[in-house]
Order: structure tokens, then sequence, then C-alpha cells
């Protein structure tokens, strides 16, 4: 993913697929370069309550200043 990003540039949306299954994979595939993630195989094998630790870390990222972090508490 970090050789495509740098091929087409910032300009050009990349959605990070296939085995992201927890905050640790998600971060990393954004870290390299996607702009959005689908977390379908988080979905088949941790359950419908799989995005929660995905968004935990990224408003832990955010220092908690997104209104997702708000929502995460309630």
């Amino acid at each position: 993913m970090e050789q495509l990003r740098a091929e087409l540039g910032s300009g050009f949306p990349i959605i990070g697929v296939g085995g992201i299954v927890d905050a640790d994979r998600a971060l990393a595939t954004l870290r390299a370069g996607a702009n959005l993630l689908q977390i379908y195989t988080g979905f088949a094998y941790r359950g419908p309550c799989a995005h929660r630790d995905v968004l935990a870390a990224l408003c832990r990222l955010a220092d908690g200043a997104s209104p997702a972090a708000r929502m995460m508490d309630s």
C-alpha cells in the first residue's frame, strides 16, 4: 500500500481492505496510506462489535477530540 500511495499521490483515495481484524491492523493500514477502511474481515471473525476497537483506537489518536470519542463513552 505504501508503494501504491507513493505512485498515486495524496489526491487519489485508497481504501484498505482485507485482514483488518483489530485496531492495530487498522492503524497500520492507515499509516501505510489508506484513506478509508473496510473492516468486513473484522466483522466475520469478531462479530458486529468489531468496529468499536477500531473506532476507540482512532479516537485515542485524536486525543478524544472527535464526536465519536464522546459517543464511545456513553
